[in-house]
């Protein structure tokens, strides 16, 4: 899923990159880097089939980041295993940009915390929890809901991104700029879900959608090269969790989110003699 995606945003890029560029500020631009990041409190309502149709109200949950080593950041077959970040550009003219990228984060419902529950549960799904609850507070416990988009909380996004010249030295060897922009379109999870211990690690699938904003400075180098330190905060809404692939059981959930990411990058495809501050 991963290399597909990678494949059709090189693609979708890349076309015609070697033509001549009438105007040289239009540039193409390709980052990559790492994110953490921060959730609003989430209700959870399970639904379908006939066994469960009932929410977890207010969860919390974190991110995950991987421990730092060369090897998990910078070996070409782990880079994949931290929270990263990776987009291609289009720079339109010097202040303007599209731009279609992946934030992979990682989500993470906290264990054992406690949260309230309200809905029919059946002695069919679990025999230990069955009941009708209403706004009842519960230890949420692994052996009742354990939640996580681990693999991960992937947002494909389009973004318009508008360029604000801060500062350029007299020999334009660097520059510093604030990048802003907004953003969404899908939200495609790799979903880890166990409800009263009975789920899979689901496959990656199509849940819901986002629309988000972003800021921060962009430093410049030679002009051609960059390094990008960006906030990024927005909304997701994903009306169809999987729980366990084709099982008709669904979840529905939405919150917010703080990102804060680090990535570098460089512009390429204009004229050598013609480079853009």
């Amino acid at each position: 899923m991963r290399y597909l995606i990678l494949i059709l945003l090189f693609v979708f890029f890349s076309k015609n990159i070697n033509a001549q560029l009438r105007d040289s500020n239009k540039v193409w631009s390709f980052s990559w880097g790492y994110n953490r990041a921060w959730f609003s409190n989430s209700d959870l309502h399970i639904k379908g089939g006939n066994k469960e149709d009932f929410t977890v109200y207010n969860v919390t949950a974190k991110d995950r980041p991987t421990k730092f080593t060369i090897k998990d950041y910078f070996g070409i077959q782990h880079i994949w295993i931290p929270q990263y970040n990776y987009r291609f550009g289009y720079r339109i003219n010097k202040n303007w940009a599209i731009s279609l990228g992946l934030d992979h984060m990682k989500y993470v419902m906290d264990n054992d915390q406690y949260a309230q529950v309200s809905g029919v549960i059946t002695k069919e799904a679990s025999s230990k929890y069955e009941g009708t609850y209403l706004d009842q507070r519960m230890l949420i416990s692994q052996d009742f809901l354990k939640f996580e988009h681990t693999d991960g909380l992937n947002l494909l996004s389009i973004d318009a991104e508008y360029y604000i010249q801060l500062f350029v030295n007299k020999k334009n060897t660097l520059g510093v700029y604030l990048q802003s922009g907004v953003g969404g379109i899908f939200v495609i999870p790799r979903s880890d879900v166990r409800i009263f211990e009975k789920g899979l690690n689901n496959r990656f699938h199509f849940a819901g959608y986002s629309i988000s904003a972003k800021t921060g400075p962009e430093f410049r180098f030679y002009k051609r090269y960059f390094l990008r330190s960006q906030v990024r905060f927005g909304g997701i809404y994903l009306p169809d969790v999987l729980t366990a692939n084709d099982d008709p059981i669904r979840i529905e959930q939405s919150f917010s989110f703080i990102q804060w990411n680090f990535t570098a990058g460089f512009y390429f495809g204009f004229k050598k003699e013609t480079i853009a501050p």
